[in-house]
């Protein structure tokens, strides 16, 4: 029922009538009187058709005057019939106002909300109410004003930045940047819609949405590795049963479903010179897997080559973000291309703490020092000097070492030119007392604090030679020590010297007491001689050369463990543990989102303000459930997110963001700009939304400060329909007002009724003696709404419907359910042109009414249609190919008007519900135009069904039989597309080759391109 529809044409003035005899049938009655009464038959001569044109003013002045006079008599007694025909209207009148006791109702003004620009960062006032606006004049001439209604702060809060964060299908955490827009912006330009909370209402990813890197890094020098093959293994150590209760139970505890959850689940990376190294492989180990493992443990393992680049420390200029961490740092991201399952088992493990185990083999980054001072390892290294003796020492330094706690520590390398003996005896066997091989002892001690530990009176030995083998190892195992320091070296030039405290190991020659012989070299030469002569023997070969240790090919190992533990996490300190948030970061807790969250960054200088926050929603609002839906708002503190009072929530017009309105906030005293979980330099406004609720919620525009809302004081109109203030309207103060240099207006008015006129009256009361103001049948329904809901153009209600929300099925023999389906009229804002809805709040609005007239048990269910979006795509063939463009945007605007039922009376598509359409019957149309010669065969019409602009069924009509056209629902409206795909061909082309284009060629910067599965 629309509107219109609702009239009784019972109810008309003058519908009626006690007596509605003509003139002409007066005078025809005076004669057939006259004849019976035997008086004057001058009747009989008479036309009674002229003399009633000359009661008219078109008689020829030759009527009789007798008969003129009976018809001055018949004209008079005409005057007493109009009196006696009101009877019936005066007769409602008395009942409806008198008896009933009903009136007339005075016109309600609309409202709006505009928004206004200020000169400078200064200005900070209330703006009083009652401040009014011009919207210029109305069809009378007469000035249209609209006044504030309440006070309204004026200041220098801007929104300065929109994110949004969201859950989506399979995926765990994506995260999207709105543009801001200033009033100027919006003024000269169309706003791009975006879903509110980052959450499209089919869960799919929306557009323009990137991945959010959450998961956690964990800080430590332990992580500082040069060279090598460095195996790296962290255990994270979480509550008892957590990681049982989540992952285990989840996966069914099978050791392959649970490798298949978290197979590539993370992405490892870790800080280099270069920015992070991503690590490619790694092994996970669980008690699932392998009963040996603790419970409540779940590793990770890798590997690094040789050939990887160096691990240094965290470097916020290169590695990005603002950790507090100098140490290398280790990340560890959750794959944005894993199931969000999985994200929430993970956030449902409590992590305690992270042990961190390295091995690192062959790490040459080493420094050595001997007798003669620091030495290179690129060539033979003398350990003991070139005249080793007892006491010499042999210095082995590594810098990535220091600040770590060792659990070995080893040196190897290869001895060059080893005597080719089986042992150190025989070599020097022309020696008095020759050293075996075993008889080479070194004390070992290592760097602690500045001091050689263990002392010489706890020093620990070992032989220096493995037999003659050229194999050097020299094990520290057994004075590693887990005492760390926090001086770390921060000199490039890592040596070893008297001021250094950490990172060196010592080999000390002990025995034998005459070292490799070198002082005993001339005397067994001398001896070899007198020898000789005394004994007048043949020569001898002569003595041996000493060996000098000589070692090449040096490298250590060693292995070192960590443990970070979450409750000790400490600002102060550059090991820790932090989760990793899609903005930021925290060192208290990961990051969760159930759903979506819209995050709103303010500016402003001074102390925090009053601010109105105008929230520019798209009149797309499903509004569907039964409950009211609420949000959780929040404020970034000094320490992290609070719940914002409701006492600082002063007012909320958006009806839970179900359309455009005002949220008035008093922004705490302890808001902060300076956070590690949000961009810094921002004021943070956090809105969740509870449950499912944000599928009820409209999509978003834009936000504004500096907004208020106006209603209409003068310049009403006469009209039946109320006429609205279309878009850029308001544009001034009917008083200027210091600090405000601009005024805008971004969408049309609302609400507001016109005075209702005798037949409105007659109308509403006949409805409500109809209904009793309750409803029974669907008429009831439809005219309960439309009178109460003047904003509707018309409504249809389909009982026993249900529509089932996770299929999108509908049932239409389900008593007791109730669909009801209003329908907007036509927006000229040039943002909703052909397919506008009902906002949400009126749909809330709507369903809380209608729950009150209707029984109990009756389940509600309010909606916009379905919309069924029509495209047409052809070639045509035009008579003319002047102003060739001007003729093509025209015919796109004639097609949508005859695809749209808001345009009957061009004799398209009529109907709202239940449409139909011809698709030769458009085609003929189309043929029809002036300007267009032929439409050619391959003509196409592509419908499209979406219910949140993201997922679409499309239905392509091309060379099927099948003429006509249907809508996909009960309650679906056929709408055009903003453009249709039509080609002009010229005539001198071969038409019947050339195809309409369906592709690429039609795609626009801002459009969506669509692409059938087949």
């Amino acid at each position: 029922m629309s509107q219109r529809a609702r009239e009784f044409p019972e109810l008309a003035t003058g519908f009626f009538a006690v007596d509605s005899t003509s003139t002409e049938s007066i005078l025809y009655l005076m004669k057939e009187y006259a004849k019976e009464h035997g008086n004057p038959h001058f009747f009989d001569d008479i036309n009674l058709s002229k003399v009633v044109a000359m009661m008219e003013g078109e008689a020829d002045g030759k009527t009789d005057p007798a008969a003129a006079l009976y018809a001055v008599c018949a004209k008079l007694m005409g005057h007493v019939q109009q009196s006696l025909n009101t009877f019936p209207d005066r007769r409602i009148d008395f009942y409806y106002r008198k008896i009933l006791k009903q009136q007339n109702r005075e016109a309600e003004g609309d409202r709006a909300f505009v928004t206004v620009d200020v000169d400078n960062d200064d200005v900070s006032y209330m703006l009083p109410k009652g401040t009014r606006f011009s919207a210029g004049e109305n069809s009378k001439g007469e000035n249209i004003e609209f006044e504030s209604v309440c006070d309204s702060p004026i200041n220098n809060v801007k929104v300065a930045k929109i994110l949004t964060v969201s859950c989506v299908k399979g995926y765990p955490i994506a995260q999207a940047e709105i543009p801001v827009y200033t009033p100027k912006d919006v003024s000269e330009q169309k706003m791009q819609p975006y879903p509110l909370f980052g959450l499209t209402r089919s869960n799919e990813v929306p557009e323009g949405t990137a991945f959010s890197q959450v998961g956690l890094c964990v800080s430590n020098r332990i992580f500082y590795m040069s060279s090598g093959v460095r195996n790296v293994k962290l255990n994270f150590v979480f509550t008892r049963d957590s990681l049982r209760r989540t992952v285990a139970d989840i996966n069914h505890g099978s050791a392959s479903e649970f490798s298949a959850a978290f197979l590539n689940a993370f992405k490892l990376s870790l800080t280099t010179e270069n920015g992070w190294l991503d690590v490619d492989d790694y092994k996970i180990g669980c008690s699932i897997l392998n009963s040996e493992c603790p419970e409540n443990e779940l590793s990770l393992e890798f590997t690094l080559k040789d050939t990887d680049p160096a691990i240094v420390n965290y470097n916020p200029e290169i590695h990005g973000e603002r950790y507090r961490s100098k140490n290398p740092m280790l990340r560890l991201l959750v794959s944005p291309r894993k199931s969000r399952a999985l994200w929430f088992a993970l956030m449902r493990m409590h992590l305690q703490s992270v042990r961190i185990a390295v091995d690192v083999s062959k790490c040459r980054d080493i420094a050595v020092s001997n007798e003669y001072g620091p030495a290179s390892t690129m060539l033979p290294v003398q350990p003991f000097g070139a005249v080793p003796s007892v006491g010499s020492s042999f210095i082995v330094g590594c810098k990535e070492i220091c600040g770590k706690k060792l659990d070995s520590f080893d040196v190897h390398g290869k001895w060059c030119g080893l005597p080719n003996c089986k042992d150190f005896s025989e070599w020097y066997s022309q020696y008095d007392n020759p050293p075996k091989t075993s008889d080479f002892t070194v004390s070992l001690s290592g760097l602690y604090g500045g001091t050689w530990l263990p002392s010489d009176e706890n020093r620990v030995t070992s032989p220096l030679f493995n037999a003659m083998d050229d194999e050097f190892k020299m094990s520290f195992s057994n004075i590693v020590c887990s005492r760390i320091s926090e001086l770390i070296p921060d000199d490039e030039n890592f040596m070893y010297s008297p001021m250094m405290k950490d990172g060196f190991f010592k080999i000390k020659l002990i025995a034998p007491s005459k070292a490799f012989m070198h002082q005993e070299m001339s005397r067994a030469v001398c001896n070899s001689f007198l020898t000789q002569v005394l004994k007048k023997k043949t020569a001898e070969e002569m003595p041996n050369q000493p060996y000098t240790p000589s070692i090449e090919d040096l490298y250590v190992n060693y292995t070192s463990f960590a443990e970070v533990t979450l409750s000790t996490n400490d600002s102060h300190k550059s090991e820790n543990i932090v989760f990793v948030h899609p903005f930021g970061f925290s060192e208290k807790e990961p990051y969760f989102v159930r759903n979506g969250e819209l995050f709103l960054g303010l500016q402003f200088a001074g102390k925090p303000k009053k601010v109105n926050l105008y929230f520019v929603l798209n009149r797309d609002s499903a509004a569907r459930s039964l409950e009211k839906g609420k949000c959780s708002w929040s404020y970034m503190g000094p320490l992290g997110w609070k719940n914002l009072p409701d006492e600082n929530r002063l007012a909320d017009t958006t009806s839970h963001f179900t359309s455009s309105g005002l949220v008035t906030l008093d922004l705490p005293s302890d808001i902060s700009s300076e956070s590690e979980l949000m961009p810094s330099g921002y004021y943070w406004i956090r809105i969740s939304p509870k449950g499912d609720f944000w599928r009820e919620c409209s999509r978003f525009l834009t936000a504004f400060t500096q907004s208020l809302e106006v209603k209409r004081v003068c310049g009403f109109e006469d009209g039946l329909i109320q006429d609205h203030c279309k878009p850029k309207s308001i544009k001034e103060l009917t008083k200027s007002v210091a600090g405000i240099s601009s005024v805008y207006q971004f969408e049309e008015s609302f609400g507001g009724k016109v005075r209702e006129t005798d037949n409105k009256m007659r109308m509403r009361v006949a409805e409500y003696l109809y209904h009793r103001n309750r409803g029974v049948c669907t008429e009831d329904y439809e005219r309960l709404i439309l009178e109460h809901f003047p904003e509707v153009l018309k409504v249809k209600c389909f009982p026993h419907v249900r529509i089932d929300e996770s299929t999108g099925r509908y049932d239409c023999a389900c008593p007791g359910h109730l669909l009801v389906v209003p329908v907007s009229p036509m927006f000229c804002d040039g943002t909703f042109q052909w397919d506008p809805c009902v906002n949400g709040s009126v749909l809330l609005k709507i369903r809380d009414y209608l729950k009150s007239k209707v029984s109990r048990i009756a389940n509600v269910r309010v909606v916009n249609p379905f919309f069924d979006k029509l495209q047409v795509r052809c070639n045509v063939k035009l008579k003319h190919r002047e102003n060739e463009g001007e003729i093509l945007l025209d015919l796109n605007e004639k097609i949508n008007r005859y695809l749209s039922p808001w345009f009957p009376q061009v004799g398209g598509i009529t109907k709202h519900f239940g449409w139909k359409l011809d698709k030769m019957e458009l085609k003929s149309y189309i043929e029809s135009l002036d300007y267009v010669d032929q439409v050619m065969d391959d003509f196409t019409i592509m419908k499209i069904a979406s219910t949140d602009e993201q997922r679409f069924l499309v239905n392509l009509f091309e060379q099927s039989e099948e003429r006509l056209l249907h809508g996909s629902f009960p309650w679906s409206i056929a709408v055009p597309m903003r453009k249709h795909f039509i080609n002009d061909i010229d005539s001198a082309n071969n038409l019947g080759s050339r195809r309409v284009n369906n592709g690429y060629g039609g795609l626009e910067i801002g459009q969506t391109f669509i692409i059938r599965r087949k």
